[in-house]
């Protein structure tokens, strides 16, 4: 340290001492060992903070040419609706006896019973707003919950309807579950369509047959061994009918005209058939109803006379004495008014009617 000079403006001096021009010397404090080390220890970091911003500048060329990937963004899948498939059961069925009637109101269309049934909607709007009273935004919401949902049968998206029972987990679109023996309860008093799987159904009173039994609607035997989800017992009569048929008597006579074929009951017959899962809708029958236009599912009526003598065949429905007339009891048969003899007033019982 004795060895090292220090620079100053006036004159060279040495560490220890400092002598001006005009011959005075003034003493010079020496740096203590610290103050060095200190200064040491600066230069050491200086150098490598150095070292470390030349390697980075080395890496600038590299980092410029990496490009970092933006994540995509997730869009919500767009849900396209069939133009003439329900968007609930997916099926273009218009069979009115089954699932209602097809109903189609801007982009969406519905049977009616798939939107009875589906738990997330409600009748939030007038009979003539949407469909039904179903507003369309209430049924595109359901339609995005049904997205979630597998059907147990079909294994496809879109099934809403789920056993009402909360232990149940068993989910199905409105034909699927139909066609595997689940019951929909239309008239339910607390007005929210409960819908149970095969296993859980409720039971309907039942009796035992043997041999066979006549439906007097269709005309057909029931036999013993027949599927009792296909069967509804009455007890008004106490004997069978094959549900398909209660069915299609239900929507064309209505609950203003339904009656039993055999004993002409009104109150138990309908309550029978609302219990047993039958929609009885509240209206006059098919036939009255002026603006409703002849479907292709009505009755088609021929004389069942042993001899009919029209010219034109048995199907032939025209007026004054080769009218068909219908049976006062079942409604599912007739004959012309001149093959049974009859006069205006005349009323006609068929023959399997007048034996029970």
């Amino acid at each position: 340290m004795a060895n090292r000079r220090v620079r100053h403006l006036d004159d060279d001096v040495s560490p220890q001492t400092r002598t001006l021009r005009s011959g005075r010397v003034i003493k010079t404090k020496v740096k203590s060992t610290s103050y060095r080390l200190r200064s040491l220890r600066a230069s050491n970091y200086a150098e490598e903070n150095f070292e470390q911003l030349e390697f980075s500048r080395q890496l600038e060329p590299v980092i410029e040419h990496v490009t970092i990937a933006k994540s995509p963004k997730v869009r919500k899948p767009k849900i396209i609706l069939p133009p003439d498939e329900c968007c609930f059961c997916q099926f273009n069925s218009k069979e009115v006896y089954e699932l209602g009637e097809l109903t189609k109101c801007q982009d969406v269309a519905a049977h009616f019973y798939c939107l009875l049934f589906a738990p997330g909607l409600t009748q939030n709007g007038q009979p003539h707003e949407g469909i039904e009273g179903f507003l369309l935004d209430d049924i595109r919401k359901e339609l995005k919950r049904g997205k979630l949902l597998k059907c147990s049968y079909c294994s496809k998206r879109g099934a809403v309807v789920g056993c009402t029972v909360p232990e149940c987990k068993i989910n199905y679109h409105l034909p699927c579950g139909i066609d595997n023996g689940a019951f929909n309860q239309f008239h339910d008093k607390n007005h929210s369509f409960p819908s149970f799987c095969k296993k859980h159904r409720p039971k309907l009173p039942f009796k035992t047959f043997k041999g066979q039994v006549l439906c007097t609607i269709c005309q057909e035997h029931i036999k013993s061994n027949t599927d009792q989800i296909k069967l509804l017992y009455l007890k008004c009569c106490q004997t069978y009918f094959h549900r398909d048929c209660l069915v299609k008597l239900s929507f064309h006579q209505g609950e203003f005209h339904l009656k039993c074929p055999n004993c002409k009951n009104e109150t138990e017959f309908v309550q029978t058939l609302k219990n047993g899962g039958i929609f009885v809708p509240c209206r006059h029958a098919t036939w009255e109803m002026a603006s409703e236009p002849i479907s292709d599912y009505d009755v088609m009526f021929q004389c069942n006379a042993n001899v009919c003598k029209c010219g034109n065949g048995r199907t032939h429905n025209g007026d004054n004495e080769w009218e068909l007339f219908a049976c006062d009891r079942c409604g599912s048969n007739a004959i012309h008014v001149e093959c049974a003899g009859l006069n205006d007033a005349s009323e006609w019982v068929c023959e399997i009617c007048s034996n029970v």
